[in-house]
């Protein structure tokens, strides 16, 4: 967990550092994304290092074969087109974000369009495979192997969840760092406000990294994909386009959040400030333990450090719990009515990342090493004892 600490966040302050040294030496958009590849740059590096470190011996390697090295190549390059055609249908469903992506990865598309089958043979010679799914589903594209596409659906499904997430994670990282070129240094007036944006742009750092760089090449590749209507449905909607839709069941009758309600010269103000730290450390230090291998909808290895440690779903439970105390939702109402509604658009908001947690354990339980983790945590949990029967305990079990 520290190292993960050093390779996340010594990069990104760095950048920010630089980004006041070197103010008005470069464009701000210029520099915004500088400050992104310098930060992204050593994270990769590091799960590289890694792979090279545990890499096969020489005799493993597969035997050099140009129809892999075709079909694997004809795969990724058209999963990399498949993001840019969802990102570009993005933009038709009036979302901004999108626009910022494809700008730039149209700048970037030649130079990584030549520079995959290097990566192919990369991949290859440090990780020691060489029929894989890639290869598999080029042969398919050539047409060289007649599978059915039900055999592909794996793959299929870990690039729609690359292309829906990756041009939304890019924007917003784009946006979060050029606000905080934006802001001047912390005061007492937005000190909490700096801190949640540090915050949002190391989260939207891992989350890029982690989506992009979705590899063996990295050992961070993608296990197992949920390949359920409802659990699509109930992360996407935590999303745009269908965010809207969320925010309108969830929207508060006010616009008044905890520092209308409190000052700094109120005791309960400092209070209420460490508590709205705290969700966000929790929040943050939850994705910093998933590193390279955050991902939504996916199984990518078993996250059991950091928050994880205490709660099979730390993120979700303090992102939820900063809403109800940022939002302060008995303040600034008329009165019952505008209580309830308050109430119930936040309780709307919590239930859907209920929802969102049950389907991800339901996806992640048919794997052992999960299930033993998840009831490790179970067993952590004080409010078990209450849930206990003794008189049902002492039932024989049932055949």
């Amino acid at each position: 967990m520290i190292r993960s600490l050093i390779f996340f966040c010594a990069p990104f302050l760095i950048g920010f550092l630089l980004s006041h040294l070197l103010r008005g030496w470069l464009p701000d958009e210029t520099f915004v994304r500088f400050w992104m590849l310098l930060a992204i740059l050593p994270i990769t590096l590091s799960g590289l290092k890694r792979t090279f470190n545990d890499r096969p011996p020489r005799e493993a390697a597969p035997d050099f074969s140009v129809h892999r090295l075709l079909n694997k190549s004809l795969a990724l390059l058209i999963g990399w087109l498949f993001i840019l055609g969802v990102a570009s249908a993005g933009t038709r469903l009036g979302i901004e974000a999108t626009t910022l992506f494809i700008d730039d990865f149209l700048f970037v598309f030649p130079f990584l369009a030549v520079g995959i089958p290097g990566y192919v043979l990369l991949s290859e010679w440090l990780t020691g495979i060489g029929d894989d799914d890639y290869s598999r589903f080029g042969a398919k594209l050539r047409t060289t192997e007649q599978t059915p596409w039900r055999l592909h659906k794996a793959l299929l499904l870990s690039w729609a969840v690359k292309a829906f997430f990756v041009p939304l994670m890019y924007s917003w990282l784009h946006v979060a760092l050029g606000q905080l070129l934006a802001m001047g240094p912390p005061t007492l007036n937005n000190w909490t406000v700096w801190l949640f944006n540090i915050g949002v742009s190391i989260d939207l750092l891992i989350g890029t990294a982690g989506y992009v760089f979705a590899s063996k090449l990295f050992r961070s590749d993608v296990i197992s994909v949920d390949d359920t209507w409802f659990g699509w449905l109930v992360c996407l909607i935590c999303y745009p386009p269908l965010m809207e839709y969320l925010r309108l069941a969830s929207s508060q009758v006010d616009s008044h959040v905890w520092t209308d309600w409190v000052e700094p010269s109120q005791p309960l103000y400092w209070i209420w400030a460490c508590l709205i730290v705290t969700t966000w450390m929790i929040y943050w230090l939850s994705t910093v333990a998933f590193g390279l291998r955050f991902s939504n909808l996916s199984y990518r290895g078993l996250i059991d450090i950091g928050p994880y440690r205490w709660s099979k779903h730390p993120a979700y439970l303090s992102k939820n719990v900063y809403w109800w105390i940022h939002t302060v939702p008995f303040f600034g109402i008329l009165g019952t009515a505008e209580l309830a509604r308050n109430i119930a658009g936040l309780s709307i908001l919590s239930f859907v990342y209920f929802l969102r947690a049950k389907t991800e354990e339901r996806h992640l339980s048919k794997f052992p090493e999960y299930r033993a983790y998840a009831h490790a945590i179970d067993k952590k949990f004080p409010w078990k004892y209450l849930r206990r029967n003794p008189a049902r305990e002492l039932q024989p079990f049932p055949h």
